[in-house]
């Protein structure tokens, strides 16, 4: 992978670009740019700069379409944070896969160095890691657990209680 980013940083246009991020000048708008470019560019700049890069894109097709090509360039080293499932009506049964997704990709993007997103997903609340940390319960084989102080915490963590 380090050919690409030789061959790019022979052009001026991808130096003034890679000044700009360094010296934090942003937001920074690159246009022209084929489908096929973006991850290859993104991936560069990543590495020219040696900081995580988060890219937020227009849909959710085309953030997957990104994150999933800058696999090919980053390997183990990308996120995809995808947006909550939204719900127009009241609904007993929601698919929790989503959520699953997204919560594993938030606690894990501190490990990338890169990370895709849509706009959406970047609007969503995301609860503050502390807070998410200090709500996180672990259970191991033989530990005994106190079910009542169980249904509190869970019931803070905003989970439903349903007598059955």
């Amino acid at each position: 992978m380090k050919g690409f980013l030789e061959i790019l940083s022979e052009l001026a246009e991808f130096n003034t670009l890679c000044e700009c991020l360094s010296d934090s000048i942003t937001p920074i708008e690159v246009t022209g740019a084929a489908e096929a470019q973006k991850p290859h560019l993104i991936y560069s700049m990543g590495k020219r700069n040696q900081k995580g890069v988060l890219v937020i894109s227009h849909s959710h097709l085309s953030a997957k379409r990104i994150y999933e090509d800058l696999c090919f360039f980053a390997r183990e080293k990308a996120v995809y944070i995808p947006p909550k499932e939204l719900i127009f009506y009241s609904i007993e049964a929601r698919d929790p896969k989503i959520e699953h997704e997204r919560m594993a990709a938030i606690s894990d993007i501190h490990n990338k160095d890169f990370a895709v997103m849509p706009v959406e997903a970047l609007l969503q609340f995301v609860m503050p890691k502390n807070q998410l940390l200090n709500l996180k319960k672990e259970f191991r084989i033989g530990d005994r657990v106190d079910i009542e102080k169980l249904r509190e915490d869970l019931v803070k963590m905003g989970y439903k209680f349903v007598d059955t």
